[in-house]
C-alpha cells in the first residue's frame, strides 16, 4: 500500500493558518476597541461585513501563495519572513482599496494601520518562534525522515555527512545498499534484496541513488519500487571537479540538458574590456608619473640593484610573459631563501628576510605593482583578472586542482583580482586553492561593473596599507 510521503510540514501549515487568522482578528478587535473603548451588541453591520471580507481575502491569499507549505530542506526564516511581508503588504493594499469605498466613520485609516501593525508583529513573532522550535525539535531526533543510500563508493558518504552536519533538517540515515552485502571500514553495506523489505516496513522515506555506481536498469528498478511504495528517489550525481555555481537545466523538447559551464561573454564585452584597460592604464601612467618617479628614486637609494624587477609568469591559455614590478626584495633574495627559508620562494609577509624595509611598504600599499600598467598596454594582462602565477605556483595548482586551474587560464591575468583582495598572497597549496576559489567566482560573474567595484576596493586596500 503506497504511503503519503512529503517533505513539507503539515502541522506547520495548519498551525500557521490558525495563528494568522487568530492574529488578524485579534488585531481587528484591538483596533476597534481603541476606537470606541468598548464592545457592545450594536457593532455596525458594515464593520461585521468588513471583518468577513478581510478574513475571506486573507484565505484567498493563503490558497494562492501557499505561505506555509515549506519544504524542510529549504526551510529558511529569511524567505518565510519575506513572503509574509509581501503577502501582508498586498493584503493591506487591497483592503485599503475596499475600505475606501465604504465611506463609514466606524473605522479610520489610522485604525487600519494599527490593525496591520499588530497583525504583522504577532505574525512575525510566531513565525520566528515556530521555525526555531521546529529546527530544535528535529535536531533532537524528532519528526525525522529516514533515508538510505544506494550505490557504495567515495561519493556515497557525502550526503550522509551533509545531514550529520545539518541535524535541524531532520534526516535519519538507515544504511548503505548495493549489489553485494559487505562490511567496510565506513559501515556495513546491505544487499539490495533487503531494501524492499525495509520500505514495506515503513523504515525508508527517501532513496538517494549514487549515479556513478548504478546501472540504468538498476536505477529504473528502484524508480519502479518507489512508485509502488510511495517513497522518493533522488539522484546523486558526481559534479566534483566542475564549477558548481551557475549550473542550470535546459529543456530541448522533453529532453533535460544539464549546463555545467556558463555561456562566455560575447565578443563586444572583450572589446569593451580591452578599450577600458588601455584607457585606464594610459590615465594611470600619465597622471601617476610623479609617483612612478618618486618610487623609482627611493627604490634605487634604499637598496642596491635594478629599479624594476621582472619575472616570467603564466598568462592566458598558459602563454608565458614577463611581468614588471618595482623591486621590493634584495638582489640576493634567492641566496637568502636557500639559507633561511629552505629554498621556498613564496613570500611569508612582513617577516620575510628577503624584503627590504622600503619594499615592505610598497607591498603593503601595492605600489610595487604599478609598472604592470605597461603589461596591460602590451596586452599580456588586464586591469582585473586572476593574478598571474610563477612557474612553481602553476605546478602546485596543476597538481592540486587541475580542472579549476584550467578555467583560470581562459581569461587574461589581472593587476588586481577578487582573490587578491579577499585573500591576499598565497604560499601553500591549500592557500593557493582557497584564493583560486575567489577567482573562479569572478569568472562566473564577468562584467565591467564588477571590475569597477574591484578597482575601488583595491584602491581602498592600498590607502589602508593592508597588502602583503
Amino acid at each position: 500500500m503506497p504511503k503519503t510521503n512529503t517533505n513539507s510540514i503539515p502541522y506547520f501549515t495548519f498551525l500557521g493558518l490558525f495563528n494568522d487568522f487568530f492574529s488578524l482578528n485579534i488585531a481587528l478587535g484591538i483596533s476597534y476597541y481603541l476606537r470606541y473603548f468598548h464592545f457592545n451588541d450594536h457593532i455596525s453591520i458594515h464593520f461585521k461585513t468588513f471583518i468577513v471580507v478581510v478574513n475571506l481575502l486573507w484565505l484567498l491569499f493563503v490558497l494562492i501563495s501557499k505561505p506555509y507549505a515549506e519544504n524542510r530542506i529549504n526551510l529558511n526564516l529569511t524567505r518565510i519572513l519575506y513572503n509574509f511581508i509581501l503577502i501582508i503588504g498586498l493584503h493591506l493594499l487591497i483592503t485599503s482599496f475596499i475600505f475606501s469605498f465604504l465611506n463609514e466613520q466606524y473605522y479610520t485609516p489610522l485604525h487600519l494601520l494599527i490593525t496591520y501593525s499588530i497583525f504583522f508583529i504577532m505574525g512575525l513573532v510566531w513565525r520566528i518562534l515556530g521555525i526555531n522550535f521546529i529546527k530544535w525539535y528535529r535536531a533532537s531526533g524528532q519528526n525525522s525522515k529516514k533515508f538510505v543510500v544506494v550505490g557504495f563508493g567515495e561519493l556515497s558518504s557525502s550526503i550522509v555527512d551533509f545531514y550529520k552536519n545539518h541535524l535541524a533538517l531532520g534526516h535519519q540515515f538507515r544504511g548503505y545498499f548495493d549489489e553485494v552485502e559487505v562490511d567496510t571500514g565506513n559501515g556495513k553495506v546491505y544487499s539490495l534484496e533487503t531494501l524492499e523489505n525495509q520500505i514495506q516496513e515503513g523504515l525508508v522515506d527517501f532513496i538517494y541513488c549514487c549515479q556513478p555506481y548504478l546501472t540504468t536498469s538498476k536505477l529504473q528498478k528502484l524508480v519502479n519500487m518507489s512508485h509502488k511504495y510511495g517513497v522518493e528517489v533522488k539522484l546523486l550525481v558526481d559534479f566534483r571537479g566542475f564549477l558548481m555555481k551557475g549550473i542550470s537545466v535546459e529543456f530541448h523538447d522533453i529532453i533535460p540538458i544539464l549546463k555545467i559551464s556558463q555561456t562566455p561573454p560575447n565578443e563586444s564585452y572583450h572589446h569593451l574590456k580591452r578599450v577600458f584597460d588601455i584607457g585606464f592604464s594610459i590615465f594611470a601612467i600619465i597622471f601617476g608619473l610623479p609617483i612612478f618617479i618618486v618610487l623609482a628614486i627611493v627604490t634605487k637609494l634604499t637598496s642596491k640593484g635594478p629599479i624594476i624587477f621582472s619575472q616570467k609568469r603564466t598568462g592566458q591559455w598558459g602563454k608565458p610573459f614577463k611581468i614588471y614590478k618595482f623591486r621590493s626584495m634584495y638582489v640576493d633574495a634567492d641566496e637568502i631563501a636557500q639559507r633561511l627559508l629552505n629554498g621556498d620562494k613564496h613570500s611569508i609577509g612582513r617577516e620575510d628576510p628577503r624584503i627590504s624595509a622600503w619594499g615592505s611598504f610598497m607591498r603593503e600599499t601595492r605600489l610595487d605593482e604599478l609598472p604592470q600598467f605597461f603589461n596591460v598596454l602590451l596586452g599580456d594582462m588586464s586591469i582585473v583578472g586572476p593574478r598571474p602565477l610563477p612557474d612553481y605556483d602553476v605546478e602546485m595548482l596543476t597538481k592540486e586542482a587541475p580542472n579549476s586551474f584550467q578555467k583560470l587560464l581562459a581569461v587574461k591575468p589581472g593587476l588586481t583580482s577578487l582573490g587578491q583582495i579577499h585573500f591576499g598572497y598565497a604560499s601553500t597549496a591549500q592557500q593557493n586553492v582557497q584564493r583560486m576559489r575567489y577567482d573562479l567566482i569572478y569568472l562566473d560573474k564577468l562584467s565591467l561593473s564588477l571590475d569597477l567595484v574591484l578597482i575601488v576596493k583595491t584602491m581602498r586596500l592600498m590607502v589602508q596599507g593592508r597588502g602583503q
